[in-house]
């Protein structure tokens, strides 16, 4: 690759700003000066094997770069190469180098961890000075290899984190499991947690799911959402049992009564395995019940004013409640209907005491249907794979707005309209 220089910059200088990733393709040996300086939004480089050299200022200031392999075919890493690099928090350097430049890894404020080869001969001065958050420093070679490398000035961060030799023991500091692969009840999963001084990740299997619910109950592992509750419901014991004893599942209610956008929370022991969404059709506010609320959210997402991105997965399912794929009028009129025959229902008695004694929420309860089995097409790409096989909690997880701040937006939209026709007849 051309050495670039601020007078004879590189063809994509004026892209800078929305480099994300880059892939250089095998064949190219060196990667040149200044070549990718100042990409503050790239994220990711893959390197090939046969680059020899990282040039002077290769990489500085890529303040967002997290992911990069040294391929072992390197043996140098030029002056200022990664300085200012603060999205590194660990660095693996290849096992062919045998320099480090001058202020390589200066400024590298966020780097905890670095694994050095055994080929190094030299780490110049200032290499890794200014690097608050150094901690640990595994060297791939002996102590007595390590006494030779010659280090230059201005390089305490390096000298004084605790230093581990590959072939020395250590007591392990593993962090907390992460799970990356999510059980179902058809699939085992599987968890790991990771060493923070030398690297060691150790797995766990996560055992299938053994989980009873009600008939009308549905488990979408794919999209992360659970459907087919009665409305008004202040415990689902008798909805979903779980059979284990490895795995627990709690609920995050609101206000005491599970509506859509209520969660069901699996764990191993203190570990997140999962998250999942409550749905109840009709249910738009969150609050367990349909109604004249939920027909004004359906109303304004019929009538365009609302998003499925302004109001979430579930609630975009809970608005097309009589399921005919379509969010219109219909929906409206529904839960308008449901609204005046919950108005002569007692709601703070339980769903339980209200089946044996209203009949306005016996009547309630079917107009809609709650056991409809939810149906998505998946999005699915070349490089994306299926939810319920290697998807983390946080992907499961679906964004979700604050309902009462919605519920308060449209009133406050309600309320201006109301005073702008008032000022206009008085005027």
């Amino acid at each position: 690759m051309t050495n670039y220089t601020s007078d004879s910059p590189a063809p994509w200088d004026a892209l800078r700003s929305q480099i994300k990733s880059i892939i250089i393709e095998p064949g190219v040996t060196t990667i040149g000066n200044d070549t990718f300086f100042g990409c503050e939004n790239l994220e990711k480089v893959i390197l090939p094997e046969g680059i020899t050299k990282i040039g002077n200022s290769a990489f500085r200031d890529c303040t967002s770069l997290k992911s990069i392999t040294i391929p072992d075919s390197v043996t140098s890493l030029g002056h200022y190469a990664f300085y200012g690099c603060t999205g590194f928090e660990e660095f693996v350097v290849g096992n062919g180098v045998k320099t480090i430049g001058n202020h390589a890894f200066k400024m590298c404020t966020n780097l905890r961890r670095i694994v050095l080869p055994a080929s190094l001969i030299a780490v110049n001065k200032n290499a890794f000075n200014e690097c608050p958050s150094l901690a640990f420093v595994v060297y791939m070679g002996t102590k007595g290899q390590w006494d030779s490398v010659t280090i230059g000035d201005s390089n305490e961060p390096l000298l004084s984190a605790t230093m581990y030799f590959y072939n020395s023991e250590h007591n392990c500091e593993f962090g907390e499991w992460i799970v990356t692969v999510v059980p179902t009840t058809t699939k085992s999963g599987m968890k790991k947690h990771t060493c923070s001084i030398c690297g060691a990740a150790e797995t766990a299997e996560l055992p299938s799911l053994s989980i009873e619910t009600a008939e009308q109950v549905t488990i979408s592992f794919n999209t992360g959402i659970i459907s087919g509750f009665d409305s008004g419901l202040s415990s689902l014991d008798s909805y979903i049992t779980m059979n284990s004893t490895i795995y627990t599942l709690s609920y995050d209610s609101n206000n005491g009564k599970f509506g859509t956008g209520s969660k069901a929370i699996l764990k191993d022991g203190d570990t997140i395995v999962a998250e999942y969404t409550i749905l109840i059709y009709g249910d738009t506010t969150g609050d367990s019940w349909y109604d004249g609320q939920d027909a004004i959210i359906v109303d304004c997402i019929a009538k365009g004013m609302l998003t499925k991105e302004d109001v979430g997965e579930a609630v975009w399912l809970a608005a097309d409640c009589n399921h005919d794929g379509v969010i219109d009028e219909a929906d409206v009129a529904l839960l308008n209907e449901a609204g005046m025959l919950l108005a002569n229902v007692d709601q703070s008695k339980s769903a339980e005491v209200l089946l044996e004694t209203s009949a306005e929420y016996v009547e309630y309860l079917s107009l809609i249907d709650q056991s409809f089995e939810i149906e998505i097409e998946d999005e699915k790409t070349e490089d994306a794979p299926e939810a319920d096989v290697n998807t983390t909690p946080e992907q499961i997880e679906t964004e979700e707005i604050s309902f009462i701040e919605m519920i308060m937006n449209l009133i406050r939209s309600i309320i201006d309209m109301l005073f702008s026709d008032i000022l206009g007849s008085i005027k």
